[in-house]
């Protein structure tokens, strides 16, 4: 478990130990009565992370001797530190929290008795950090579906646009075709009355000279 970890923990042992500790000094050992009622309303404010048998085992170490010179130990300590730099404060809170609650073990939260484990207590640093992984996962995810979008969004309007042009260039085919065949009808039509006003030229010419040739013969006749 980390320092910050550590920290966290001790946080917490500290926001529930007076709660779990505070009695009237007028307590006696003959006050039990008044001991078990405030006991019991120690036990309504049972902290959301805590079995019922957990909370009451442990408001049971809070009432006892040990845990309450522990306990002053821990504090007298931890005021000496408050001084420090950041980073040596924490080295020297986690060795203090160590000497007062003994080393950190594998299959219990220390101060919390043998049943929460530090998972169940703290959650599980492996999970806090597979979340922050799969939430920038999630995060690079989406901002790639974004970029996708955008490229997909580019390239329908190009796609549109060259739609367009081919579409433009299709109606000014066809207006050229139109235009080149209406020229090439005027041609031949002009080409066409062209060659029948010379026929009619050459027919009345010869006509003409048939003529001429008749009244020839005629007058040479007479």
């Amino acid at each position: 478990m980390s320092s910050e970890d550590e920290l966290d923990n001790l946080q917490q042992l500290i926001d529930i130990q007076p709660v779990a500790t505070t009695t009237p000094s007028c307590f006696g050992p003959s006050d039990s009565t008044d001991l078990s009622i405030v006991d019991e309303e120690r036990l309504r404010h049972r902290p959301p992370h805590l079995s019922d048998d957990d909370w009451r085992w442990l408001i049971h170490f809070w009432g006892t001797p040990e845990a309450k010179d522990q306990f002053q130990k821990l504090l007298s300590q931890l005021d000496g530190t408050s001084s420090f730099a950041s980073s040596g404060a924490s080295t020297s809170v986690d060795e203090i929290y160590t000497q007062v609650m003994g080393p950190e073990r594998h299959d219990h939260v220390r101060g919390y008795g043998f049943g929460p484990t530090p998972t169940s207590v703290f959650g599980s640093t492996s999970r806090r950090r597979s979340r922050t992984i799969l939430s920038t996962q999630l995060e690079n995810a989406q901002e790639m579906l974004i970029v996708t979008e955008q490229k997909f969004k580019t390239a329908t309007e190009e796609l549109l646009n060259v739609k367009e042009e081919l579409s433009h260039v299709k109606e000014t085919f066809e207006e050229r075709l139109i235009e080149v065949q209406r020229k090439t009808r005027e041609q031949v039509k002009e080409e066409f009355e062209e060659k029948m006003m010379e026929m009619r030229r050459k027919m009345q010419a010869q006509i003409q000279e048939q003529m001429m040739q008749m009244m020839q013969q005629v007058q040479q006749r007479q």
